[in-house]
């Protein structure tokens, strides 16, 4: 594949991830660690980099003078929201710097389309469009689990709705007095 691609002998790649002690941290070089043995089956010598937190958002971020990056994952919210950010030109969640004349008209007709069926029909074929076109090598995510007591009302376990926030949903919670009491609590 990689011979076919042009690289008969293969290619080196520097792959940054975030340095340190943090359950991300880790994750992210336990990633590297994967994508640099399973790549050099194939001819690809992945350089690991680790580079500090703050230093690395910089570099994604703003600077966005790297080869590749490791980030393993994301809040979870509106998929349009989402597919927007890591895709137009612009934005500060595009760090491949990925722009695609079809992909970016698919996004702005689910923008303007109301009925949510035809919207999410549109959002999902454009995501596999994106996909398919590869601008980036995609791993999965980490697993959200959020659990909350039953006498927690009007939450229904948001992770966030926003930029990876959820204090605001915190204000339109009420805990049920009476349910807390009958089980105990």
């Amino acid at each position: 594949m990689i011979s076919d691609a042009g690289y008969p002998e293969g290619f080196t790649i520097a792959l940054n991830c975030t340095a340190g002690e943090t359950s991300s941290a880790i994750q992210s070089q336990d990633v590297a660690a994967m994508i640099q043995e399973q790549w050099g089956k194939i001819g690809v010598d992945v350089k690991i980099v680790l580079t500090e937190s703050a230093a690395w958002n910089n570099i994604r971020y703003f600077s966005r003078e790297y080869q590749a990056g490791v980030d393993t994952g994301f809040g979870t919210c509106n998929a349009l929201q989402r597919l927007n950010q890591f895709t137009s030109l612009g934005e500060m969640f595009n760090w491949d710097q990925y722009y695609d004349a079809y992909y970016t008209q698919q996004i702005f007709l689910a923008n303007e389309t109301a009925d949510i069926p035809t919207r999410d029909a549109i959002l999902k074929a454009a995501a596999v469009y994106m996909l398919d076109t590869a601008p980036e090598v995609v791993i999965g995510t980490k697993l959200y689990l959020n659990y909350w007591w039953p006498w927690v009302k009007n939450y229904w376990g948001e992770a966030c709705d926003s930029h990876l926030d959820y204090t605001h949903l915190v204000s339109d919670m009420w805990f049920d007095q009476d349910l807390k009491a009958e089980m105990g609590y």
